[in-house]
């Protein structure tokens, strides 16, 4: 069964995606060309898509056993995660967050949290203003009114947040799967500094590490292996 992340890196690979255009066509065809279909309905480019969009990426995140099953309504789903068992109240990184814009008890979107602060869950979802875009909300926003967590293999939040009190700007196009060019490798240290206690591994050449937009400088807030620390990005290239 795939991990939080690998469901996060699909949905970060759609990020600005447009309604009408060709990733926009592509997440439907996966949705659809997926058996079977949620109450025998194919999805048209007309429909709203924000519950078909999760649901594509958690397809082709090979991540449908942690969905539970494959929907593009948010209330059928809802039903489902209820009747499951997967409704939580301490949401994390990974988790669902479905929305009630009405307050009239039946929930209208979804999104899922990539990243999360004390305050605020950062939401990546389809079809926010016809796109693939972030909601930076409240954690107690009267908005929300469901946080449903998937059944991952192995669900941890991706950032040590003890570590984001360094990162002092954040810049959500930055954000992305990094690849190390160093030639030997690029050191993961505790701060965003060199100092010879400082080092908590090595990033080897050719291999990667993520960034969810915090950095310091020319340091870049990554995970690597689990592990999250600074690391210089003059030997980090995006992918």
């Amino acid at each position: 069964m795939a991990t939080a992340n690998d469901v996060l890196k699909v949905t970060e690979s759609y990020n600005g995606t447009r309604e009408g255009s060709s990733k926009h066509s592509e997440i439907l065809s996966i949705y659809n060309n997926h058996k079977p279909l949620a109450r025998g309905y194919t999805v048209k480019g007309t429909d709203a898509w924000c519950m078909t969009f999760i649901s594509a990426c958690f397809i082709k995140a090979n991540a449908v056993d942690a969905l539970g099953l494959t929907e593009c309504g948010c209330q059928e789903y809802i039903n489902f995660a209820r009747k499951n068992n997967m409704i939580v109240n301490n949401p994390t990184i990974g988790d669902l967050v479905f929305y009630d814009w009405g307050n009239d008890g039946v929930v209208d979107h979804v999104g899922i949290i990539y990243f999360e602060s004390a305050s605020n869950l950062f939401v990546r979802e389809g079809n926010k203003n016809d796109m693939v875009t972030t909601r930076v909300i409240s954690r107690t926003s009267p908005s929300i009114k469901y946080f449903v967590r998937p059944r991952y293999d192995n669900h941890s939040t991706s950032y040590d947040e003890s570590k984001i009190s360094f990162a002092q700007s954040f810049n959500r196009k930055i954000a992305g799967e990094y690849i190390c060019t160093a030639s030997d490798f690029v050191a993961l240290r505790y701060n965003p500094y060199v100092d010879e206690g400082n080092k908590i591994d090595e990033i080897k050449k050719g291999e990667t590490c993520h960034n969810y937009g915090f950095y310091t400088n020319d340091w870049l807030l990554v995970v690597y292996k689990g592990k999250t620390g600074f690391a210089n990005k003059m030997h980090l290239k995006k992918r």
